[in-house]
């Protein structure tokens, strides 16, 4: 795992808890998933430059990335407030389910690549505001073109209500 550090109230406060829980979940936990796969290029970064993969976009920053072989299969954003859907919606919201939709066309792509489903390309993330947690999950749509040999891929995100938390408040 790669850190960065900054002088950023923001970046302080993932340093001090998240980025620890996430490295551990992610070691202790997924990363198991991976050990038997030949060939398995799995990374943790934090502060992850989308430029790496994605140089046609604006360059932006993840807080923090699972990557296989380059492609972010996590993708976390946290912030220090919390958060609300509709017009008044966090700017990292945008950020993770455009960088979702991306990541899993890059994984279709890849997956097809190798003459696997391409229909299998999942990636998840996760928003982080303050003490609230929201699940995303990002499912490929391939829809063949008739006319010729070949497809289109979309990405469509859910987000249900019922995957927000707040770690703090009990319920």
């Amino acid at each position: 795992v790669k850190f960065v550090s900054k002088n950023d109230s923001e970046v302080q406060f993932r340093s001090m808890f998240w980025d620890s829980v996430l490295t551990r979940l992610f070691f202790q936990h997924v990363s198991r998933l991976f050990e038997d796969l030949p060939n398995c290029d799995f990374q943790l970064m934090s502060e992850w430059h989308t430029c790496v993969l994605f140089p046609e976009l604006e360059s932006r920053k993840i807080d923090f990335a699972a990557l296989w072989s380059g492609i972010p299969l996590m993708i976390i954003e946290m912030g220090n407030e919390e958060f609300s859907f509709g017009v008044n919606s966090h700017k990292d919201f945008s950020k993770v389910l455009g960088l979702i939709s991306h990541s899993c066309q890059k994984l279709a792509l890849e997956l097809e690549r190798q003459g696997k489903r391409a229909e299998n390309a999942k990636i998840f993330g996760i928003w982080i505001g303050g003490s609230q947690i929201q699940f995303i999950t990002g499912q490929a749509v391939i829809s063949k073109v008739t006319s010729s040999n070949s497809f289109s891929i979309q990405c469509n995100c859910y987000f249900p209500n019922e995957w927000k938390f707040d770690v703090i408040q009990q319920s």
